[in-house]
């Protein structure tokens, strides 16, 4: 693949994956901005992996999504709890 083109495929893969969250989340109808939060707290702390700690990217990445997903199966637990708003 040429180098030019693959960041665009990832770009672009990360704003579909983004899209179909937040198109799942207006199903139910209403609008979910925790989608792009958990998203960035995990490129972020998948940067620091990488970037400080040296981690290989395919185990940065992994681990980012696992402690990203955990949060948000935390945030999921408190909102399913609220009856009305």
């Amino acid at each position: 693949m040429h180098i030019a083109i693959e960041p665009i495929i990832v770009f672009t893969l990360i704003n579909i994956s983004l899209t179909i969250g937040l198109y799942i989340s207006n199903l139910s109808g209403q609008l979910s901005l925790a989608t792009a939060a958990i998203a960035g707290l995990a490129a972020y702390l998948s940067a620091v992996l990488t970037s400080r700690l040296g981690f290989p990217l395919p185990i940065a990445v992994a681990a980012a999504v696992g402690v990203a997903g955990a949060i948000g199966a935390l945030l999921a637990l408190v909102t399913w709890r609220m009856e009305a708003f």
